[in-house]
């Protein structure tokens, strides 16, 4: 009997909880912004990518102050 080990299969292994860097699109999944939204944060240094080989990708900590500030922002409106 073959063994399923693709990354569904896994469980929460490879959940956006436990990485401590995280991709554009998941970074938006996080913060409930489309994908563009979080591009115009590194773009404007409100994010910085750890590393942009391939993808772009943001220390979790980062992230999650980012998020925190943006929620600031919108309870001050």
């Amino acid at each position: 009997m073959k063994t399923n080990t693709t990354p569904s299969s896994l469980g929460n292994q490879n959940t956006t909880d436990e990485k401590p860097t995280l991709r554009v699109a998941e970074i938006a999944k996080l913060a409930g912004v489309h994908r563009v939204t979080v591009r115009r944060a590194i773009k404007r240094g409100a994010l910085s990518p750890v590393s942009a080989i391939r993808h772009k990708i943001v220390a979790r900590d980062q992230v999650e102050a980012w998020i925190a500030g943006r929620k600031e922002e919108t309870n001050e409106k």
